[in-house]
């Protein structure tokens, strides 16, 4: 029973040691940090007209072909 109870305890110990290196693992894929942030921002330069309705300037060669 001894021997049992020690294989149970290292399985254990092998399942815990492989739920925390998961975790870090999903840790280190899903952080954001300041490029990140800065890649997935979009900035198109605005500016706001007294009646409060936002005006986005985009240049022509940003235009995708069929847009207006």
């Amino acid at each position: 029973m001894k021997n049992t109870k020690g294989e149970i305890d290292k399985t254990v110990t092998k399942m815990q040691q492989t739920n925390e290196e998961f975790n870090k693992s999903i840790e280190i894929l899903t952080k954001k940090s300041e490029i990140t942030n800065e890649l997935n921002t979009v900035k198109i330069p605005t500016k706001v007209d007294g009646a409060g309705s936002i005006e986005g300037h985009i240049d022509e060669t940003d235009k995708k072909e069929g847009t207006q």
